[in-house]
């Protein structure tokens, strides 16, 4: 997907969920930061506040899921990523976290109850997306917003709305589901 078209779904979830832009301090979250241009996005959306800061989450690893072999048709396009990212968001570096390194393995680091908002765009393996909700959970506020991305998307026999719907059942209790689809799914923690 272009990073035009990224971003202007990034945008129109955003609408969706808010009125308007963000004026108080934003904890966010990004999994899967790519080359950075949704980090510039959420910066944009969320961060305009002095104080709001977003954690970076993405191994940057030159492939898209390393060792999982089923994407490496897709690996190329990942070729140089985190010096693009470096590049990429280098006027807002002030208000980032980077945490290179896998969500499983970072966010486990992370302080429970801190965040307003995550953007889920890492691994799109239904597994995995399921677990970055799970282990995103206990760090969000109340009311915090997981919007989860590109959830009708599939490669293969990996679908990532499986793994977007298995969290929403297993939380059910605990989240609103604020919209579902076509290109991205939001919920509220209660």
């Amino acid at each position: 997907m272009t990073s035009v078209l990224w971003n202007t779904n990034l945008e129109r979830s955003f609408f969706n969920i808010f009125d308007s832009i963000i004026i108080r301090p934003m904890q966010c979250i990004e999994i899967g930061c790519f080359e950075g241009y949704g980090t510039h996005k959420i910066h944009e959306l969320f961060c305009s506040h002095a104080e709001s800061r977003i954690t970076c989450i993405d191994p940057w690893d030159d492939v898209y899921v390393k060792d999982k072999l089923e994407f490496a048709d897709i690996d190329p396009i990942f070729a140089n990523q985190y010096s693009t990212f470096v590049n990429n968001t280098h006027s807002i570096i002030d208000k980032l976290d980077v945490r290179r390194g896998y969500s499983n393995d970072v966010l486990i680091q992370l302080d429970n109850n801190t965040y307003d908002f995550a953007y889920v765009d890492g691994d799109h393996s239904a597994d995995q997306v399921c677990q970055d909700g799970r282990l995103l959970f206990p760090l969000m506020k109340q009311h915090g917003i997981i919007l989860f991305d590109d959830y009708n998307w599939s490669h293969g026999t990996e679908i990532t709305q499986v793994g977007i719907e298995r969290f929403i059942f297993e939380f059910q209790n605990k989240i609103d589901v604020l919209f579902r689809g076509p290109i991205q799914c939001a919920i509220r923690i209660k």
